[in-house]
C-alpha cells in the first residue's frame, strides 16, 4: 500500500507542452504522462491531442513526509526538458488515495530554468494528475510565469 501511495503522489507533479508564441504574462499548461514505479518517475511530455511529445522528459525524485487515512503527503523535485528548455520545480503534494481513480495535486515553484526562452525561476507551480493504470500517471502543471521587475 505504501509503494503504491509513493507512486501515485510522484505521479501528481507531471505536465502539456505549451506553445512558444505564450506572452510573457500568460500561463504555461503542460501536460505529462510518467511512470512511477519506485521514489522516481520518468515520463514524457504530451502533445495536445495525448501523443507523446518527442525528444521530451520528466524526471521526479519525491520523498514521503507523511501517511494517514488514505491520504500521502511528500515533497518532490521535478525536472522538466524539451529541447534547449529546461526547468526544475521544488513541490509539495497530497495524493489521495480514497479517490477513485487515485488523485494527486501539488503546489510549488520553479527553483531554476526557462520554457521556450521565457525565464520561470519563481514562478508559481500548480498540478494535477491522476492514475490511468497500474504505476503510469497523466496529468497537468499549470506555471504562473514571475512578475518582470520595475526597474
Amino acid at each position: 500500500m505504501f509503494r503504491r501511495t509513493l507512486l501515485l503522489c510522484a505521479a501528481g507533479i507531471t505536465l502539456l507542452a505549451a506553445p512558444a508564441t505564450a506572452g510573457a504574462k500568460e500561463k504555461i499548461k503542460i501536460g505529462f504522462e510518467k511512470d512511477c514505479p519506485e521514489f522516481t518517475c520518468t515520463g514524457t511530455l504530451l502533445q495536445r491531442s495525448g501523443a507523446p511529445l518527442l525528444g521530451s522528459s520528466v524526471e521526479t525524485a519525491l520523498t514521503p513526509l507523511w501517511f494517514e487515512g488514505g491520504v500521502l503527503g511528500y515533497s518532490a523535485r521535478e525536472t522538466i526538458t524539451r529541447g534547449d528548455s529546461s526547468f526544475t520545480m521544488s513541490l509539495l503534494g497530497v495524493a489521495d488515495y480514497n479517490a477513485e481513480p487515485d488523485v494527486t495535486t501539488v503546489i510549488g515553484s520553479v527553483v531554476e530554468g526557462s520554457w521556450m526562452h521565457r525565464p520561470l525561476t519563481g514562478a508559481l507551480v500548480r498540478g494535477s494528475a491522476e492514475r490511468v493504470a497500474g504505476t503510469t500517471f497523466r496529468g497537468l502543471v499549470v506555471i504562473t510565469p514571475p512578475r518582470p521587475e520595475m526597474p
